[in-house]
């Protein structure tokens, strides 16, 4: 896959750095949407990579801003709708807790009782 296509200015690995950002980004809601969620934190690990060494973008010559903006409006609007997966993650895990809290102390009250 070429990780440059839809860039401003491919030549530029700032530029090209935000874009596997937002690709990476795809990826994550993906992984999140499918569940898959060690695949997510492998994902999440290297957007981190790639955020870490993102150095401030000059707009490529002849462009505004718009790109960055674009890009950064993406990943906002990926970023909320990854964190309501991870809500709703987390509320179906604390109800399979608590069913299983449950169920133990069930356990434990038949054991004690026999």
């Amino acid at each position: 896959m070429d990780m440059t296509m839809g860039c401003p200015d491919h030549e530029d690995s700032g530029w090209k750095r935000l874009h596997d950002v937002v690709l990476l980004t795809q990826a994550m809601y993906g992984a999140a949407q499918a569940r898959e969620w060690g695949v997510f934190t492998e994902l999440e690990q290297q957007r981190a990579e790639v955020l870490d060494h993102l150095t401030p973008l000059a707009p490529p010559s002849g462009a505004g801003n718009g790109g960055v903006a674009k890009h950064m409006q993406e990943l906002l609007l990926i970023n909320q709708s990854m964190l309501k997966l991870a809500e709703q993650e987390r509320s179906s895990i604390e109800v399979e807790l608590r069913h299983f809290r449950e169920s133990q102390q069930a356990q434990q009250a038949y054991t004690r009782n026999q």
